[in-house]
């Protein structure tokens, strides 16, 4: 696998079927490889210890980000309190320019899935802190911890894609 290297023209459908069977581990060194300004994004979710520790033992330069909602449990953020201490994270933390206590009265709460304000609470909360997070850090590497067997559309996707700004995105 160390022959396997990537260009702006490399053909992404090798190195996936390249990648296909290799381990987590396997895919974090290959990625190191690369030497590319790398960055992972976390939710402090279930998985989350086991990626970080993995990328950041292989890749210790690693840009962490964490796009806090403002909308997460109290035992997410006591967990992500106690994974940055214990794991000695450096994590650099985006929350929405407007706060949750005035979304939530602007919104009148958190607008259900299919409910008009729905897609602008999602931007807001979600997608504005992360495309100010991909400005900043300006990443080759965007290291996610999505899995295959999270959801039926997951199942399908390729381990290396490439984005539109031209970072690849390795799952």
């Amino acid at each position: 696998m160390s022959d396997l290297q990537i260009t702006e023209n490399s053909d992404l459908a090798v190195i996936n079927a390249e990648l296909a069977n290799k381990s987590s581990v396997e895919i974090i060194r290959w990625a190191a490889s690369l030497g590319k300004r790398t960055m992972i994004t976390t939710s402090f979710g279930d998985h989350s210890a086991v990626i970080l520790h993995l990328v950041t033992s292989i890749i210790p330069d690693t840009r962490i980000i964490w796009v806090d909602t403002g909308y997460n449990s109290s035992a997410t953020y006591r967990f992500a309190d106690k994974l940055m201490r214990e794991l000695d994270l450096k994590v650099d933390v985006y929350t929405p320019e407007m706060t949750s206590a005035r979304r939530n009265v602007l919104m009148k709460g958190i607008p259900e899935v299919g409910e008009p304000l729905h897609e602008e609470f999602t931007r807001q909360v979600k997608l504005e802190p992360f495309e100010r997070a991909i400005r900043e850090a300006q990443p080759e590497i965007w290291i996610t911890g999505l899995r295959r067997e999270q959801t039926e559309h997951r199942k399908n996707m390729d381990i290396v894609t490439r984005s539109e700004e031209g970072y690849l995105k390795i799952a």
